[in-house]
């Protein structure tokens, strides 16, 4: 069993991931991560906007985001610096991990976190405070976000499935153009063209992908 669970007795270290939209950073944190400024918002990409950290999309965009990786590092550093304290045995470590609305980086980082630091052989309460409250209509908070411009790319796809003959697999190769906004992961494109295709043909469903061009390779 994990390490890493919401129901932990007495863990090493609680994380508790927040809002700042929705109420006050939670009080009496040792450490408290404000991501709102300095990385890129989720809420941007209309095809992430309404997931949150507990889908894999959300958390591989932010995990992939310029500084995320140094940040979890930094911060696993600090925690351990924590307990290496002379009061360590009597007190937990607390992290609050925010962003404006709590659904997409403040759940992702403090996931990562909770992994990295139970991989360390630290136990790890996670608490969501936030994360299933409404998407914030950030134009009535006075924080409206303008999508970025969608930009055409040309794909190609080869996928190989099992034949409807019953005897072996077949292979089908598609292509064509899709309009992704700036930042959309590679992963959340191929499988928007994965689910159309399907839409199309059912017999790709359980498909396998061979081959996945995107061009500009961009994403």
């Amino acid at each position: 069993m994990s390490k890493t669970s919401e129901t932990a007795n007495t863990p090493d270290v609680v994380i508790t991931s927040f809002g700042y939209l929705h109420d006050a950073p939670p009080a009496d944190q040792d450490i408290t991560l404000d991501l709102r400024r300095h990385f890129r918002d989720p809420h941007v990409t209309p095809g992430l906007r309404y997931l949150t950290a507990h889908d894999e999309e959300v958390r591989e965009a932010v995990r992939n985001t310029a500084g995320i990786p140094e940040l979890v590092a930094a911060t696993t550093a600090a925690v351990l610096a924590y307990r290496t304290g002379p009061s360590a045995a009597q007190h937990q470590v607390k992290v609050a991990s925010g962003c404006a609305g709590g659904l997409h980086r403040a759940g992702s980082v403090a996931l990562e976190l909770a992994t990295a630091l139970t991989e360390l052989g630290l136990t790890v309460q996670v608490v969501h405070r936030d994360i299933d409250r409404d998407v914030v209509d950030r134009t009535a908070t006075g924080e409206a976000v303008a999508d970025p411009e969608p930009v055409t790319y040309s794909w190609e796809i080869t996928l190989q499935y099992p034949s409807l003959s019953g005897h072996g697999n077949d292979v089908l190769t598609l292509g064509g153009t899709h309009k992704v906004r700036p930042g959309d992961t590679r992963t959340a494109t191929r499988e928007a063209i994965r689910n159309a295709i399907t839409q199309q043909r059912p017999e790709t469903r359980n498909a396998s992908v061979l081959h996945f061009t995107l061009d500009p390779e961009q994403l």
